[in-house]
């Protein structure tokens, strides 16, 4: 591999430029440049060359740089790929209590993508990403103890995705003549607000999600994921009326774990 092949691979893998630099530069990138009678591969940061590779042949280099660029974009793409989530733990908490390990981070066993893959299987639906997410990063709980988001792996009915989904779904039918298709119950506040998906796209990332006060026909739509509209009204950037006024704008809220 020469640096002319080198380079059509990243293209072809729509690596973004930004990530690497065929020659000297001080943006944080990877970098390779011949120089000396030799190739350099390093990390530039800061003006800096970090962690600097040798070699006097150029195929050598190049499959050197490539591996360590696509490195890179690996974990780039999965941070992206994760994004949603990442916005919210630092808004959203469980705190810390002295000598109670259960509000602990790492108290809570994500499930592995295989065991997801599984679950999706078996129930025949495809979850929306930030959803696994949140589930793997909070697991059964309640925001500012007022908001629950249903668990496909909790074993109480009452907060099963599954199960309570069927009895809300089976309530709102029950009331409501013109009860809108495609709606997936989600979550549920102490006081009666329904959360739903509305089921709009084949990608279970664009669904929209709907907020709905207990079986009437005023709801709310929202064209955003649960941990966007979550991060939305930390912010103050949605407004949402069914839910409590002081989460408008509250910059941090606590996630309480259930018992």
């Amino acid at each position: 591999m020469n640096i002319a092949e080198t380079r059509a691979k990243l293209e072809e893998s729509h690596v973004p430029k930004d990530m690497y630099s065929f020659g000297w530069t001080t943006s944080e990138m990877m970098c390779i440049e011949y120089k000396k009678k030799q190739w350099e591969v390093y990390y530039s940061e800061r003006g800096s060359k970090c962690g600097v590779k040798t070699f006097r042949k150029e195929n050598e280099a190049c499959k050197y740089f490539y591996d360590m660029v696509m490195q890179d974009f690996k974990q780039h793409q999965e941070y992206l790929l994760h994004y949603r989530i990442n916005k919210l733990r630092p808004l959203l908490e469980r705190p810390y209590r002295e000598n109670d390990l259960f509000y602990r981070d790492d108290m809570i066993v994500p499930h592995s993508k295989e065991e997801w893959d599984r679950l999706q299987k078996e129930h025949n639906i495809k979850f929306p990403l930030d959803y696994m997410d949140y589930i793997n990063a909070y697991g059964l709980g309640a925001v500012d103890n007022v908001l629950w988001i249903y668990s496909p792996w909790c074993e109480i009915d009452g907060f099963n995705l599954f199960k309570a989904g069927k009895k809300v779904l089976e309530a709102y039918r029950a009331s409501l003549k013109d009860f809108p298709e495609g709606l997936l119950p989600l979550g549920r506040t102490n006081n009666g607000v329904d959360i739903f998906w509305r089921n709009t796209d084949e990608d279970p990332d664009k669904w929209h999600l709907i907020v709905c006060k207990g079986c009437s026909a005023e709801f709310y739509e929202y064209e955003m994921s649960i941990t966007e509209f979550l991060v939305g009204i930390i912010k103050g950037i949605v407004q949402c009326d069914a839910l409590p006024e002081n989460w408008s704008g509250a910059g941090h809220l606590e996630f309480i774990s259930y018992k």
